[in-house]
């Protein structure tokens, strides 16, 4: 005879014979029933086994069966088969995009088993409780939390459960970039910042995402950072443009900081530059590829103050303008 037992999730099964020597004796008295791993164990009478047995492999047991009152024995075998269980497979996490306003973005996330509705039977669950009639291979999630379906082979009973954990996601709800320029630097730093429901990339331009929104050695220039979702539920773009210039200048024609520009105005996509008083009035407009403004006007020297400037750009087609101010000190 053949019996079957579930595989109990490590590769083994256990056996119950006691239903098995209910099913050897059938309606006699007086006989005993012992199970052995060999023949010759069983022709002996050694080594019997325990009436629940544990087994790795699809097994063979000798069955002795001797009567009480003549010492007559007969022999029979069963047949230890191991069930395997249901293999069902999900992804350890899924994500469901969301706007700022909590909105799904991205429909439902499939929890797909790759089980077939034939052969199975499926019940599902949301943070422990059943979810009323989702009895199929796959379940379109629409909300978080943790999930977990049961799923039973119809042939052999053998059943077996996997987890999965649905998250929300979206693009930050508050965010910076801002850049950090020391005096007279020529490369400069970029820091972003994200905050919202989940971990962000930043990347600047087109280089690689990186996770901690610091970016070194940043040319002059516009440029992008791009804030992305890890699990790609979107990102934003920002636009900054760096530009370098000196705080202060000493117009005193000792060789030393006589003029002032911005640095590496040349090769920035600058349209125009002016320079103002702490009034508003304009003292001059720069070529960008020239010395620079010499602390004059109308060739007679401005006093130590602090001045102000202007610059406009044009880059991929894109205008803009930035503002900041700097000292003269004679």
């Amino acid at each position: 005879m053949d019996v079957n037992n579930c595989d109990d999730g490590t590769g083994n099964a256990i056996a119950d014979l006691a239903p098995v020597t209910t099913q050897v004796i059938g309606t006699q008295t007086g006989v005993t029933v012992s199970y052995h791993e060999s023949q010759a164990d069983a022709d002996n009478d050694l080594n019997a086994v325990a009436s629940t047995y544990a087994y790795s492999l699809d097994t063979t047991l000798f069955i002795r069966v001797e009567d009480d009152n003549t010492d007559c024995v007969s022999f029979t075998t069963v047949n230890l088969i191991i069930d395997p269980l249901p293999q069902p497979s999900l992804l350890s996490q899924y994500v469901l995009c969301i706007d700022n306003n909590g909105v799904l973005l991205n429909g439902p996330e499939v929890l797909d088993t790759g089980l077939n509705n034939t052969d199975y039977t499926f019940e599902w669950f949301l943070n422990g409780a059943v979810i009323a009639g989702s009895n199929s291979a796959s379940h379109d999630a629409i909300e978080p939390g943790d999930y977990e379906v049961i799923v039973t082979n119809i042939a052999t009973g053998c059943d077996n459960s996997t987890t999965t954990n649905v998250r929300q996601s979206g693009i930050p709800t508050a965010y910076s970039v801002d850049v950090t320029t020391e005096t007279y630097a020529v490369d400069h730093q970029i820091i972003a910042t994200a905050t919202g429901p989940d971990e962000y990339w930043f990347r600047l331009d087109d280089g690689p995402y990186v996770n901690n929104g610091v970016f070194n050695n940043v040319s002059p220039g516009l440029h992008n950072v791009t804030i992305a979702e890890r699990s790609g539920c979107g990102e934003i773009i920002v636009e900054v443009f760096v530009f370098g210039y000196p705080d202060y200048f000493t117009p005193n024609n000792d060789g030393y900081h006589d003029t002032w520009n911005i640095i590496g105005a040349d090769r920035l996509p600058i349209t125009t530059l002016y320079i103002f008083d702490r009034y508003g009035k304009l003292l001059k407009q720069l070529d960008t590829v020239g010395p620079g403004w010499d602390g004059n006007y109308n060739g007679q020297p401005l006093p130590s103050s602090d001045y102000w400037f202007k610059i406009e750009y044009e880059q991929d087609g894109r205008k803009g303008e930035a503002t900041g101010h700097f000292a003269l000190k004679r």
